[in-house]
């Protein structure tokens, strides 16, 4: 379980986070000073960040996460984070009315889930706006993660599932759950 665990964390969270680092220099004009220099300034942070990261991982482990709050804000930072480097919208809405407690793996997993889908869709997606939302209900106890996306999209029922959605779709299987994908109208993908 540690080793997946930390597979997951590096895949959903360093490599994820270089491989949008990548985009934004392959995407950057070197004719206009002002932007590269803006872009160079938040590759800088980024590679801080994920050094801080990679120790936090070494030393702390994967489990940090103890309550529905605590990841919350944790998706707050990352939906924050995502408009700030690509200028996207990414609102985020979370529901734990019942007050509903979560295993800390379930947290952690969580946040790397919707961090992978808000990667792919802006990295394969050139997506511009994208929603997400968490609830928990009591009743029966359950978790819901839904992140729409107004990009290209692509067919559900042909595409080769990568790492992240087949570690997304392998939690939800041994968590008694399911992982939905579906194109929308008239562009853009909605999982959930």
């Amino acid at each position: 379980l540690h080793r997946t665990l930390v597979q997951q964390e590096l895949h959903d969270h360093i490599i994820q986070n270089l491989t949008l680092l990548g985009v934004q220099v392959a995407t950057s004009r070197l004719d206009d000073v002002s932007g590269f220099a803006r872009t160079r300034e938040l590759i800088l942070q980024q590679l801080d960040y994920l050094r801080r990261e990679l120790r936090r991982l070494l030393v702390e482990g994967t489990e940090r996460l103890q309550s529905f709050d605590e990841m919350a804000v944790q998706l707050q930072s990352i939906c924050s984070q995502m408009e700030k480097r690509f200028n996207v919208r990414c609102p985020l809405t979370t529901s734990n009315i019942d007050g509903l407690n979560l295993h800390p793996e379930v947290l952690f997993r969580t946040c790397r889930f919707a961090e992978e889908l808000l990667g792919n869709a802006i990295r394969h997606g050139r997506a511009k706006n994208i929603t997400m939302r968490v609830e928990c209900f009591a009743s029966p106890p359950m978790l819901f993660l839904r992140v729409a996306d107004d990009g290209n999209g692509f067919d559900p029922a042909n595409y080769s599932a990568g790492f992240g959605l087949q570690s997304m779709s392998a939690f939800a299987r041994r968590s008694r759950g399911q992982l939905r994908i579906e194109r929308r109208t008239p562009k853009g993908m909605l999982i959930e």
